[in-house]
Order: C-alpha cells, then structure tokens, then sequence
C-alpha cells in the first residue's frame, strides 16, 4: 500500500548510511522502481541524501510492493511483496531508532 511517511523520529544520515550498509550486504532484489543495489549504489550518498531531505520534509512517499512468486522446497509458489532499495532503507533506519 503507498503512503505518505512522516519524520517524527531523529534519523540522521548516519542512521541512513548504516542501514544503507546492511541492505547492501544482504544484496537483495529491487522493487518496482526496477533499482537494485548496484545501481542505487552508484550513487548512493546522493541517493541517501535525497532520502533524508524527503524525510525531514515529511514528504517521503513509500512504493506499492512489487509482487512476485517464489518456488518452495515441495514445489508448491508462495507469493512475495517486494519493497525498493530506498524502503528498505526507510524501514531499516525506523527500525534501528525505535528498537
């Protein structure tokens, strides 16, 4: 579901780069926006940057999941909800401030 996101919490670009970090090393797939983390990558002090702006100015705006099926170990599907690099991101750093 896509919805406004609001900046209540401190997060900061250390916050950002350091579950920047960890998205990265898991090396997971892109959501609908099509950017995986080597293209993020390319430019991602931008990228974070762009992010933090959006945040502070409560205007981040989270993408619709993409879906997609993934075959179990009995040969059965199970269907997956795919978030973007930058939501990753976003959910990641919520998480790290709130736990």
């Amino acid at each position: 579901m896509t919805g406004v996101q609001t900046c209540a919490l401190p997060i900061s670009i250390d916050t950002l780069t350091e579950a920047w970090l960890k998205v990265k090393a898991k090396n997971s797939r892109g959501g609908i926006d099509f950017v995986s983390v080597e293209s993020f990558d390319l430019h991602a002090e931008e990228n974070l940057e762009k992010i933090l702006a959006q945040l502070m100015a409560q205007t981040y705006i989270s993408m619709p999941m993409q879906k997609t099926m993934k075959r179990k170990k009995n040969g059965t599907f199970r269907e997956l909800g795919l978030l973007t690099v930058s939501d990753k991101i976003v959910q990641l750093a919520v998480k790290m401030i709130t736990v």
